[in-house]
């Protein structure tokens, strides 16, 4: 869509571009809006998600969501679709250290 390729020519000019809220909705959902930037810069891709909410007046604060959807369902579902291991790397621990390091 649209958006795929406004986020490709975001990363072309050097941006970063960061999908948040992975694990509110389906798994398809990210996997497949996160396609054309794995596929073609994932050197610019970023991914996170929102966890451990607590919602005021609901007993005990509500359903919490935990912090492992993204390690125990997203990640394995990349890796089964063809995602090499140096990828999920680059996603994880690669890219995130190299925007972190833009701070210092």
């Amino acid at each position: 869509g649209h958006g795929s390729k406004f986020n490709l020519e975001v990363a072309e000019q050097g941006a970063w571009v960061s999908f948040d809220g992975i694990g509110w909705g389906t798994l398809e959902d990210p996997l497949e809006r996160i396609a054309p930037m794995l596929e073609k810069r994932p050197d610019r891709l970023l991914i996170s998600m929102d966890a451990g909410w607590y919602w005021v007046g609901e007993s005990n604060g509500g359903k919490i969501r935990d912090y492992n959807f993204l390690t125990d369902k997203f990640l394995p579902a990349l890796k089964a679709k063809g995602t090499t291991d140096a990828t999920i790397k680059r996603l994880t621990v690669e890219n995130p250290a190299k925007v972190f390091a833009l701070a210092k």
